[in-house]
């Protein structure tokens, strides 16, 4: 189950650099890896103080993992909704575009922040025997880097503002998922060698409908709004 949450830390420092790629300039990029960078390097003396059993701790803690679940649900769904008004925001004209929507969109998720920490605490232990200030300073550079390449692939990878905001939508709803599959299996960690089971069937139809909106929002990513406007308006 670690392994899940650990594709839930992934994924959110993805959608972070996505967030940093949405704003597309040089310094937008930039800012968003020295905010990384500086977390990283100031959290490490806690960082330092856990234990590397952390996660196993955290999933035995009933209550933690449901508070977690809803911290992680509710970010996930505000992602969705949000990228979906700016989707609707981005096909307006730009005299009409909310300069509300435009703030929110730069506004980066909390899930990537504890991600950051969890890494860094496993980068520590592969350095044991180096001093701490050192490690830190070596993996804010890492971050650093880490956030401007990502971030530059995702830019030229998707090159429409719409096509980085349905794939911003499809990274929130795996979080969603994967956040929820480690909610359900919290029940287990109570009982002594307990086996997780994974309702793979519902799992697979779930999978099924996520490719079919990527399908469709690749569809839809294609059509011509703009001359589909007006040939309705030449048809009336």
């Amino acid at each position: 189950m670690e392994q899940l949450i650990q594709v839930i830390f992934i994924i959110a420092i993805c959608k972070y650099c996505l967030k940093a790629a949405l704003g597309g300039s040089f310094k937008h990029i930039c800012l968003y890896g020295f905010i990384a960078t500086v977390f990283a390097i100031s959290i490490y003396p806690f960082v330092i103080s856990q234990s590397m059993n952390v996660i196993q701790t955290f999933l035995t803690n009933k209550k933690l993992v449901s508070d977690a679940a809803v911290i992680t649900s509710f970010e996930a769904i505000a992602g969705i909704f949000i990228s979906l008004s700016l989707l609707d925001n981005y096909f307006k004209p730009k005299n009409k575009r909310s300069n509300f929507i435009r703030i929110i969109k730069i506004i980066p998720g909390f899930i990537c922040f504890i991600g950051i920490g969890y890494f860094e605490l496993h980068f520590f232990k592969l350095l044991v025997g180096f001093s701490f200030e050192l490690i830190s300073l070596f993996y804010g550079l890492l971050v650093f880097i880490g956030v401007i390449s990502i971030s530059y692939i995702l830019k030229y990878l998707l090159l429409g503002e719409s096509d980085k905001l349905e794939f911003k939508i499809i990274l929130n709803i795996l979080i969603l998922v994967f956040g929820l599959l480690v909610y359900s299996s919290i029940a287990d960690y109570n009982l002594s060698n307990a086996q997780t089971v994974i309702e793979w069937k519902a799992l697979g139809c779930l999978s099924l409908i996520i490719i079919a909106c990527v399908a469709i929002g690749f569809f839809l990513s294609k059509i011509n709004y703009k001359h589909l406007i007006q040939k309705s308006k030449w048809i009336k």
